[in-house]
């Protein structure tokens, strides 16, 4: 969100290049492949070579089209299904049919994977996960936007789970873990 609020696109966005700081936050590290957005003297490649990690690289990248934000979306996508489902969406044993699969497949439903995820996230991952830039999410705010909603509800529901663990705990005179658990509510607002 960062980078492209700056006009970076990074082009090769893959767990290895997230790093969680000590705070909790989350960083975008190595940037060597980065390229200004816009910029079309960057865009300019030997024929044939591909830039990036084949897992996370978006369809048009593997077509040889020019890379922009949208590449970078496509990435997290991915990540983002791998990180719910567990597995990336596009794995095979081998280079060309991984290729093939992000090209020509359509990813298991998250839904199949996770059977108790939310619907609207199945309907995120398929937007992140377009084949097509144009119908895909044209910045990570339109994706943040889309889940607010979803985090809000989730943190609601684990609030009332934590409230009632909190009323057990209180009921059995264990006022420690009580007070601990009801931090966990408000660390959740």
């Amino acid at each position: 969100l960062c980078a492209h609020r700056a006009g970076v696109v990074h082009r090769d966005i893959k767990p290895a290049n997230v790093m969680l700081t000590a705070n909790g936050g989350v960083k975008l590290m190595d940037f060597g492949i980065a390229r200004r957005a816009g910029n079309v003297a960057t865009r300019l490649t030997q024929t044939g070579f591909l830039i990036g990690t084949i897992l996370y690289m978006a369809p048009e990248q593997l077509r040889g089209s020019p890379t922009d934000e949208l590449s970078d979306i496509w990435a997290y996508g991915v990540m983002f299904y791998e990180l719910l489902a567990g597995r990336n969406p596009f794995e095979a044993p081998e280079p060309a049919a991984v290729m093939f699969k992000i090209t020509s497949e359509t990813p298991r439903a998250v839904s199949e994977v996770v059977p108790d995820a939310p619907t609207e996230l199945g309907h995120v991952l398929e937007k992140l996960l377009a084949k097509d830039p144009d119908h895909r999410y044209q910045s990570l705010e339109d994706v943040l936007f889309d889940l607010g909603p979803m985090l809000s509800e989730l943190k609601r529901r684990e609030a009332v789970h934590l409230l009632e663990e909190a009323k057990s705990l209180l009921s059995q005179s264990n006022t420690g873990a009580a007070t601990v658990v009801i931090r966990r509510v408000l660390d959740l607002d």
